[in-house]
Order: C-alpha cells, then structure tokens, then sequence
C-alpha cells in the first residue's frame, strides 16, 4: 500500500526544452525524427550521453535530443521520505485511538488523559482516576458490586 503512495520511480529532474528540437529514438544523428519538440515544453532528464540528452515526455515516451537544446528548472521534490514520516504517523494514531479505552468502566465519564486498568475475575475493566482511588482504598460500593460481578 505504501509503494503505491510513494511512487518509487527512479529520481528525474524536470528540465524544459529551449528551442525546437528533434526528437530522436537514439542518440545519433542519423537516428529516426519521432517528432519536432517545441520551446518551452517541459520534459524530464534520464541521462546525459555524449552530448545527447536522454529524456521522457509527459506521456511516458522517451528518446534523445541534443544537450544544447535543454535547461533545467528544478529537481524534482525529494520529499517521498516526509510522506512516508506522516502516513506512519497518520497510522500509529489512529491504531493508538482505536486501541485505547473511551470510558470509565465503573462510572462511564469518558478519559481525558490518564487511566487505570484493572483486572478483576478474569476481565480487564478501565478506571478513571476517582474510580481506582476508591478501588485502592477498597472502599465497596454497589457501583463497584455491579460493575466486576
């Protein structure tokens, strides 16, 4: 599931074309012309060989053009390592919130931080902290009677 978020595809760095160009399916001259490629259109740049420019279009194709007729505009964001910092985070909150007790066992008020866990006959019962103090000084009362009978 992370991969698909992520996007793992080899690091490119976007670069814009700054004069018609050809576009070529080698990087030679006697290669074949795919298509003519005009300023200012924005492509990204695989390798550099030679004096050719291996790029990848918007639309996934890729060939070569001359280096000359290239300039770069900014690397793509490498910020892959943040997003998988708050998805992880998003996650470890949720599971935390899902897996904590909501109410007091005994009085139902719910938790605003702190709680106690008991386990009384086999069963795991959540106090808040009125409750566990008189569960600690073992004060019975019927809403304790009722509550772990």
């Amino acid at each position: 599931f992370l991969f698909m978020i992520i996007g793992l595809n080899a690091e490119e760095s976007l670069y814009k074309i700054n004069g018609d160009v050809n576009f070529r399916e080698n990087n030679s001259i006697d290669s074949q012309v795919m298509q003519v490629l005009e300023k200012g259109e924005e492509v990204y740049l695989i390798d550099s060989i030679d004096g050719w420019a291996h790029i990848k279009l918007k639309d996934g194709s890729d060939g070569y053009v001359s280096s000359e007729y290239i300039e770069s505009i900014k690397p793509k964001e490498k910020n892959n390592g943040i997003l998988i910092w708050v998805i992880l985070a998003t996650i470890f909150i949720v599971i935390r919130a899902v897996s904590k007790p909501s109410r007091c066992s005994v009085c139902e008020i719910p938790f605003k931080r702190k709680y106690f866990k008991w386990k009384l006959n086999g069963k795991t019962k959540y106090l808040c902290p009125n409750c566990n103090r008189s569960m600690e000084r073992k004060q019975s009362s019927h809403k304790f009677k009722q509550k772990f009978d």
